[in-house]
């Protein structure tokens, strides 16, 4: 089916609409969307989910930042902000157009220093996800209100996760963990499925 066609698929509740922003091929296999400062759309995208490039080829995941007609709904630009990745999952905006990247082992922040739209510079703020299972990797990273980024890691993967100020902190079996954006501390916020 068209996208045209799954939007009249579509069965909302009264007072909902719903509006195509951004389509294949230009968008492909989103993993998380988060709205930078400007309103623009970040989206991380994998072809790689779930093994893996293949042998003979590069990672290919990239970070995607569409920006929105208000009128339309509608993407007008869709530009690349980051890529080679394999398998970039969890994905949030910080102020200044730095954005924060799940990309197991590490969580990444990623900075246009330069202004010209892509990501120049990519910091390990985190390391030691573990990928034995990469439908588990880090994701769904939100915003607390506490002012902490939290996110999720399925049950298989036995992370013992590393901040910059070397602390190690154990991330096993399904955890809620929350962390400063900035790389300072991680730690588990709740255990279990």
């Amino acid at each position: 089916a068209t996208p045209e066609e799954a939007l009249a698929q579509f069965t909302l509740p009264d007072g909902f609409e719903i509006q195509l922003v951004a389509a294949e091929p230009e968008l492909r296999k989103p993993m998380q969307l988060a709205f930078d400062e400007r309103g623009r759309l970040l989206v991380s995208t994998s072809t790689n989910y779930p093994l893996g490039p293949g042998p003979d080829s590069p990672p290919s995941d990239r970070v995607l930042r569409l920006t929105i007609d208000d009128a339309t709904g509608q993407a007008t630009d869709i530009a690349v902000f980051a890529e080679g990745f394999d398998i970039c999952s969890g994905i949030e905006a910080l102020p200044g157009g730095r954005v924060v990247l799940g990309h197991a082992p590490d969580i990444l922040l990623l900075e246009d220093r330069d202004g010209d739209g892509r990501a120049d510079t990519r910091e390990v703020l985190y390391t030691g996800f573990k990928r034995d299972d990469t439908h588990e990797i880090p994701n769904s990273f939100t915003w607390g209100a506490d002012g902490w980024l939290y996110g999720l890691q399925g049950h298989v993967n036995r992370s013992d996760v590393t901040d910059k100020n070397g602390v190690t902190t154990a991330i096993h079996h399904g955890n809620v963990y929350r962390m400063r954006p900035d790389g300072s501390a991680i730690e588990v916020w709740a255990r279990g499925m």
